[in-house]
């Protein structure tokens, strides 16, 4: 039985659009014994407001979406420091 979906070509030009946007970030995939198959999961650290994320989806492209859909919706006027007199 095989519990993980095969890498495609889609999946390694995900996570390459992924490295321009952030600095890091890393791929786990998880499953239980007894499913036909599992989900990836990824861990990023989202550059508009330096905060920890994690997005999972069933394939490695799929997770990458979720997290480009994070960085691009949060403006950079959340990192806008005010200035003092």
């Amino acid at each position: 039985m095989q519990y993980m979906n095969p890498l495609v070509p889609e999946d390694l030009d995900a996570l390459n659009e992924l490295a321009k946007l952030t600095w890091t970030w890393d791929v786990h995939y998880w499953t239980e014994r007894g499913l036909s198959h599992g989900s990836f999961y990824i861990n990023f650290r989202n550059p508009k407001n330096n905060t920890q994320e994690r997005v999972d989806g069933f394939t490695i492209s799929e997770a990458v979406n979720k997290a480009i859909i994070i960085i691009n919706t949060i403006g950079t006027s959340e990192l806008q420091i005010p200035e003092y007199p």
